[in-house]
């Protein structure tokens, strides 16, 4: 339905969104962007996902508690570039919706 085709458009953006990133050479070592992510915003790996070439995972790190997110995607060189970021995350794992 509907919210498969937004979520698919939202994927799409941020796959291409990654390949920006990684072209522009805004990019750090995984463990520091996650260190980074954690002391500042207390943002813990919400989930991940290989993009379909298999040359990137695309991560959510997000503070449930303040509602802090950002996605970010890492090569498989272990670079990783942030994406995008923003506030009033929501999980909805295991539910439907």
């Amino acid at each position: 339905g509907i919210h498969m085709k937004k979520l698919l458009l939202i994927i799409v953006a941020l796959v291409w969104s990654a390949a920006a990133a990684f072209a522009s050479n805004k990019s750090a070592q995984l463990s520091t962007v996650m260190e980074h992510l954690y002391d500042e915003y207390g943002e813990t790996l919400q989930s991940m996902a290989l993009t379909q070439d298999g040359q990137a995972a695309v991560q959510t790190y997000a503070n449930p508690r303040t509602g802090s997110w950002t996605f970010v995607a890492t090569n498989t060189e272990g670079l990783t570039c942030i994406i995008s970021s923003g506030t009033d995350w929501e999980s909805y794992v295991g539910t439907r919706s």
